[in-house]
């Protein structure tokens, strides 16, 4: 046993030739040589099916994008079909082209022969034709129909959108079909014709409000920017005016019968030159004033104009300043209006605005004598709370909304028996928010469909200014005349990156203005001025100029930073596509805007827009909004919260 020292003696089984376990070297060689085989295969496979994966993967993407382009082709040809009069013929034409290239793509990309795609054309241009051949009968049928049709067929268009809270109020106050079913009574001649002309037949906001506000109901008119709102409420404000003073005696001094608040001093001084054009026609034992007050400029003015002012327009920070100087009095108001309601207490005007609907009803003591008319292009929760607090109660407030079911404002037929005015916003039970098929948050705003929205995703920040660049170059071609050159309006976020865009605009050739806070009164209205009126063609804007201004033939707009909420983005793109015309807007988003991918996405779904490829790389998701006081934790939307109680005791024992 000497010779085996050190070994044991389970190790030394058949001299020695085996192993610790029993096993032979040259077998346990072969097993693990068979495992490394048997892995590599597997990962082999692993391999082969994640390659297969991708390539399915990138496959897909290639059809999404023929697809997209063909999609984007056709929608240029539709387009051309409505702008140019471009025969049938011609566009069927070009879709049938179109489409076969799509399909010839589709077969290119999945590895088809020759045979197969000449086949596939084929089979593809004969369903083209069939197809054809029913957009032809189809489009002929529409033809027939709409020549056919009245004149007011246009309003007609609009009654499925318009919904009426409560039902009744559409029976009770019957929309009007045209301008003279008001004329002579209860509204002068004079006015119909001062105020409307140009105009063939009411909007709709104005054909379903008017009966309302002129039989002294309160009224929440909810409509996008550009429907008309502003005729909407000047014109029973007038007439207003004309019942308090009887023919040829003044107006009380300094104490005006209608009032209107505006959240800027452009949308307060727009609003001032309709009702003074309307205010110009009046005969002579009928004459009416308007005061416009906003500031930034000399108070003295202002004040004379108060004088004998029947209607007076003003931004709530100057109103209040003439009020402490006892320049003015709203104990006598009968007619008391809040445009662009939602925006006003956006801006942060909502402890000033509280003030002034305080005093005009002398707190609540003159609430059954005020008519109060809100106006909005959306619906939110402040907005709901101000009108609980300062509206008539029950069936004596009438909530006109225009626009599309999935609205923000739909809070009329789909919704009707939510009750009150707080009613029908659309919330779940659960305190959570709703949302529509399209992903929208019920109670979010509704972009205007006559507007072409393009999304741009960017990976920075810097990739801002060459976008700008090659949009601004591409819309101001080289040889056009000045006359012929597109609006454009260029938002941004801050007062100094607007100044900032100004400046490097001008650096590069561009002829610009610019609209923003930190300019003087008489800066901005010059710039103003000079864009309405065409002298200049491109305008530089923070979001002062975003609501309810009126500038006309806007054909783009950029939104070069993105806004705080979506409501503001909703209201810039606004500013172009108003009325029966169209318009495009262009949005730089960056990942800095990720928080609000979800809202955009959902807005360009409801609009009908395409949606970019690259917003799929961003959360979807749309948080509910917190409560300003309790954060994710506040009360329901559609339950007011308990005000608070002052405990009083008789006395000390008690």
């Amino acid at each position: 046993m000497a010779g085996f020292k050190g070994k044991r003696p389970r190790d030394i089984v058949d001299g020695g030739a085996t192993t610790n376990g029993g096993e032979r070297p040259h077998k346990r060689a072969r097993i693990s040589d068979e495992d490394d085989e048997q892995q590599q295969q597997e990962q082999e496979v692993v391999v082969e099916t994640a390659a297969r994966k991708e390539k399915r993967k990138k496959d897909k993407k290639k059809r999404q994008r023929a697809e997209a382009e063909v999609e984007a082709d056709e929608s240029h040809v539709d387009q051309a079909q409505e702008d140019e009069d471009v025969s049938a013929t011609e566009v069927e034409s070009k879709k049938k082209h179109r489409k076969d290239k799509k399909k010839l793509r589709r077969a290119a990309d999945a590895g088809a022969d020759a045979a197969e795609v000449d086949e596939t054309a084929t089979a593809t241009a004969a369903a083209d034709d069939d197809d054809a051949s029913s957009k032809s009968k189809k489009k002929h049928k529409k033809d027939k129909k709409s020549s056919s049709s009245s004149s007011n067929g246009e309003q007609q268009q609009h009654v499925d959108s318009i919904s009426v809270h409560p039902k009744s109020a559409r029976h009770t106050y019957a929309a009007l079909e045209s301008f003279n079913d008001v004329r002579d009574k209860p509204v002068p001649g004079w006015l119909i014709d001062a105020a409307c002309a140009g105009f063939t037949h009411p909007t709709p906001i104005q054909a379903y409000t008017w009966r309302v506000a002129l039989a002294g109901v309160d009224l929440i008119g909810v409509a996008r920017t550009g429907s008309g709102k502003t005729l909407a409420f000047t014109v029973p404000g007038l007439v207003q005016c004309l019942a308090e003073r009887p023919k040829g005696k003044r107006a009380p001094e300094r104490k005006p019968t209608v009032l209107v608040l505006a959240p800027t001093r452009e949308l307060a001084m727009q609003t001032a030159r309709v009702a003074e054009s309307c205010c110009a026609a009046s005969p002579a034992g009928q004459r009416l004033s308007v005061a416009c007050v906003y500031g930034g400029v000399d108070k003295r003015p202002q004040r004379a104009a108060l004088q004998d002012a029947a209607m007076v327009v003003a931004t709530p920070g100057r109103l209040l300043d003439l009020i402490d100087e006892r320049a003015l009095e709203l104990s006598n108001v009968k007619f008391f209006v809040l445009d662009e309601a939602d925006r006003m207490l956006d801006m942060g005007f909502e402890r000033e605005v509280r003030k002034i609907a305080s005093l005009v009803s002398d707190d609540g003591k003159r609430k059954h004598l005020v008519q109060t008319l809100m106006f909005s292009a959306t619906w939110p929760l402040a907005i709901r709370k101000l009108a609980a607090e300062y509206l008539r109660s029950g069936d004596e407030v009438v909530r006109v909304t225009v626009g599309h079911h999935h609205s923000s404002a739909d809070t009329g037929e789909n919704h009707d028996d939510g009750g009150d005015g707080d009613g029908g916003d659309g919330t779940s039970g659960d305190g959570g928010e709703t949302h529509n098929s399209h992903g929208l948050r019920a109670g979010g705003p509704v972009a205007s469909r006559s507007v072409t929205q393009h999304v741009l995703v960017l990976e920075e920040q810097r990739q801002k200014e060459s976008e700008l660049f090659r949009l601004l170059k591409e819309f101001y071609g080289t040889g056009k005349a000045k006359s012929e050159l597109p609006r454009v309006i260029v938002f941004c976020l801050y007062k100094k990156e607007a100044a900032r865009t100004e400046q490097l605009l001008q650096r590069r050739g561009f002829e610009c203005v610019s609209l923003h806070g930190d300019m003087s009164q008489a800066d901005r209205t010059r710039s103003f001025e000079a864009f309405r009126d065409g002298h200049a063609r491109l305008l530089v804007a923070t979001d002062v100029a975003a609501r309810g201004v009126d500038i006309p033939d806007v054909e783009h707009v950029i939104n070069y930073t993105f806004p705080l909420t979506i409501e503001d983005y909703v209201h810039r793109i606004g500013r172009t596509g108003r009325g029966h015309s169209r318009g495009n807007s262009y949005t730089f988003f960056t990942p800095d805007d990720k928080a609000h991918a979800g809202e955009l996405v959902a807005v360009l779904r409801q609009a009908g827009q395409e949606v970019p490829e690259e917003m799929n790389r961003f959360s979807l998701v749309i948080k509910k909004k917190a409560d300003p006081l309790y954060g994710a934790f506040g009360p329901r939307e559609d339950l007011a919260g308990k005000k608070s109680t002052k405990i009083t005791f008789d006395s000390d024992s008690e």
